[in-house]
């Protein structure tokens, strides 16, 4: 049974708490997790960008993109 890895907006009990990267069976996340919107996908790309999430600040270089 392939495992895939999400993060968790919620509290589950018995899997993790809210902002957790947890492993899981693929269609326990496709089919309960993600249409609930218990957890969201979690692949390499944004596993390094949840790390800093809320943490820091907004860089120069995103604000003049932004202005």
């Amino acid at each position: 049974m392939p495992k895939t890895e999400v993060i968790l907006t919620h509290n589950i009990v018995g899997l993790g708490a809210e902002s957790d990267q947890v492993k899981v069976a693929a269609g326990y996340a496709r089919n309960y997790l993600f249409p609930q919107r218990l957890a969201i996908p979690s692949p390499p790309r944004t596993s390094a960008r949840s790390r800093f999430l809320g943490n820091a600040a907004p860089s120069a270089k995103l604000m003049s993109l932004i202005a």
